[in-house]
């Protein structure tokens, strides 16, 4: 199994009817069926990277846009079929 994890402008993320991302997904399902395509922005990632969990919070509601590491990080895990400890889980899950 293959993850497919795409990194698009800032505006593509924050824009769920992208263009580009149905020709993404359709060629995911015909060579890698099954397989998720996770759409994240780098801009985004590296704007809520340094700031506190409210911070990050309140600057996710006012952009209207999630960070997409807690997915990135679970289709990974899930993928490696590897069970994290219980107190892990909780952060990811």
């Amino acid at each position: 199994m293959v993850n497919c994890i795409v990194s698009h402008l800032y505006v593509s993320h924050v824009d769920p009817d992208s263009l580009r991302l149905p020709k993404i997904k359709a060629w995911i399902d015909s060579n890698n069926p099954g397989d998720p395509l996770i759409p994240f922005s780098v801009a985004l990632e590296e704007r809520l990277a340094p700031l506190s969990v409210e911070e990050k919070a309140e600057e996710e509601k006012n952009i209207g846009a999630t960070s997409a590491l807690g997915k990135i990080t679970q289709a990974g895990y899930t993928s490696l079929d590897v069970n994290l400890p219980w107190p892990l889980r909780r952060l990811f899950y």
